[in-house]
């Protein structure tokens, strides 16, 4: 997930074409990693894109003890983009409960770097399918020890009152209006946020949801 999170990067790095940011970007990266590139293009390959296709007997060659190797080089390459772009790199992660021990540490590693300093990670997990030893809550500890700054939000299930709150600001409706909606939408979802936020998505796309020129409002 990291590894596609960064080939992604880099593919909108290059649809941005000619821009200053992206060709300041691309530079920084050819300087600072050179050879190395080969590499860290094994994970990502749009990664050839910016240096021109890899030979794969230098590939081969450079990743000899590879796993520290690419977190070495994943913590560099994240250091050129954060410290070449006009702003600062946001990498989000879903689903952290499934992560893997290699993910965990390349995480880890990137955290713990202090020259990130306009580096923010995001990562979401859902707690009630991780146990109090899982790996994930090792590593928050462990980053904090060494100084990293971590913030642990915990997303609560919404009351009755708390949907209908949130409908009313979404709508711009007063809440007295929007119970009837926010009954149904509660009874659907349970609370939960993200489904709350996905069946007010399908409402709209659906056409359940949708605003209404005469009367200068949202109906449904």
């Amino acid at each position: 997930a990291i590894a596609s999170a960064f080939n992604e990067y880099c593919n909108v790095l290059l649809s941005d074409g000619a821009s200053s940011q992206s060709i300041a970007v691309a530079s920084a990266l050819r300087e600072s990693l050179g050879q190395d590139a080969c590499c860290l293009g094994k994970v990502i390959p749009n990664l050839s894109m910016i240096f021109g296709d890899f030979e794969e007997d230098e590939v081969l060659l450079n990743c000899v003890n590879a796993q520290r190797r690419l977190q070495y080089l994943l913590c560099r390459f994240v250091e050129v983009i954060s410290s070449s772009s006009s702003n600062p790199i946001v990498l989000f992660l879903d689903d952290l409960q499934w992560a893997d021990p290699a993910s965990i540490t390349v995480i880890h590693h990137l955290l713990v770097t202090s020259r990130f300093s306009r580096f923010l990670f995001i990562g979401s997990c859902r707690d009630e399918e991780m146990g109090q030893n899982h790996p994930i809550w090792n590593m928050i500890a462990s980053v904090q020890s060494l100084g990293a700054h971590a913030t642990t939000i915990k997303l609560q299930v919404f009351d009755k009152e708390t949907v209908n709150r949130a409908i009313s600001d979404m709508l711009s409706l007063s809440p007295r209006l929007t119970w009837p909606l926010s009954d149904i939408v509660y009874h659907k979802t349970k609370g939960n946020p993200m489904f709350f936020s996905r069946l007010m998505v399908s409402l709209s796309k659906e056409g359940l949801l949708n605003f209404s020129l005469s009367r200068r409002r949202w109906v449904w």
